[in-house]
């Protein structure tokens, strides 16, 4: 005899951590629960935050965020790009304070999303009564005025992980979130990555916040208006960075200057080379060129002659700088 049973729904099911619906129901976001739930369906085949955000309609960083909820719930390890089971997942256990004390940073990791330096897990009991605490009651009071809305619970914790992991003022972490809303740094990994940055170097003062936010945020500055100049929609490379940083810092030019010289760039190379770029600027500042009125008298190479068998040096320095940054052929052709 053979027969078929049908469970409808139940057909194909997957197993659910105890520990989610017991604690973590009434804690976790709705977008935390979902994309824990698609992970878990999808369990052993290839994804990637990309398509989750498509196929959930979450942003991108909110679903890493997501996964960082989860990692630091103990459902999730995250090592190389792979999510394997937690110790919560595997023994159905909460995670002791040993499990969840800093561990050393794995060298040449391409991608984790957790830091080393990690607050322990707070028991539930004990979450529930840090919340009641004046200081935390006021940061997020504060902290939803600066980021339009009421914290997320992974938000929450990351902002209590702020006061009692990283010790940091309750003034400089204001000023870190709002550095991060300027900034467009969105989500919890940003504001993490920021602070791990600060403990890193000693900043956690006002004094010490408000000079690192100075600084860094000219650098934004001048990072955008270099982006806006030449309609650059992708982000930056570091080294490109680092060329913006000595255009306005050692080397003093205005963006009309760094301008000037990326249309030049353009017009010999047909592209926006850094390298090509910074070349020039280097140029005019040797030659002590500070204003765009004097960097359009210096004579272009083409009003110069090479009858006379003799060439200038501004002739044969941008001769140079074509062949060197491959834009010009060995038959004399421009590429």
């Amino acid at each position: 005899m053979e027969f078929t049973i049908d469970f409808g729904a139940w057909n194909g099911v997957f197993a659910v951590p105890c520990s989610v619906v017991d604690i973590h129901l009434k804690l976790a976001g709705e977008s935390s629960l979902k994309v824990l739930l698609w992970i878990l369906r999808h369990a052993g085949q290839p994804v990637n935050t990309n398509t989750i955000a498509s196929e959930l309609s979450i942003a991108k960083s909110d679903v890493e965020d997501c996964i960082y909820y989860w990692v630091k719930a103990g459902i999730f390890s995250l090592s190389e790009e792979k999510l394997t089971p937690g110790k919560t997942m595997e023994n159905g256990q909460l995670p002791t304070p040993q499990d969840t004390a800093p561990v050393a940073p794995k060298k040449n990791a391409s991608y984790q999303i957790i830091k080393p330096e990690k607050a322990p897990q707070l028991e539930p009991e004990a979450w529930a009564e840090r919340l009641e605490g004046e200081d935390i009651r006021f940061l997020f009071q504060q902290a939803e005025n600066i980021l339009g809305h009421p914290p997320t619970h992974m938000e929450q914790k990351e902002l209590v992980d702020l006061i009692d992991w990283f010790a940091f003022p309750l003034d400089s972490i204001l000023m870190l979130l709002q550095y991060c809303k300027t900034t467009k740094r969105k989500g919890v990994r940003s504001i993490h990555a920021v602070a791990v940055e600060w403990a890193k170097e000693g900043i956690s003062s006002y004094e010490q916040v408000e000079e690192y936010i100075s600084k860094h945020l000219a650098q934004y500055d001048h990072e955008t208006a270099v982006k806006d100049a030449f309609h650059l929609r992708d982000g930056l490379s570091e080294k490109q960075k680092k060329y913006i940083a000595n255009w306005f810092g050692p080397l003093g030019f205005t963006i009309d200057m760094v301008k000037l010289a990326g249309d030049r760039t353009l017009d010999r190379t047909n592209s926006l080379s850094f390298d090509y770029m910074n070349s020039i600027l280097e140029s005019w500042n040797k030659k002590g060129i500070t204003t765009p009125k004097q960097a359009m008298e210096e004579k272009h190479p083409s009003q110069k002659g090479f009858s006379s068998g003799t060439a200038s040096s501004l002739d044969k320095e941008e001769i140079d700088r074509l062949f060197a940054y491959g834009t010009i052929d060995t038959k004399g052709g421009k590429g």
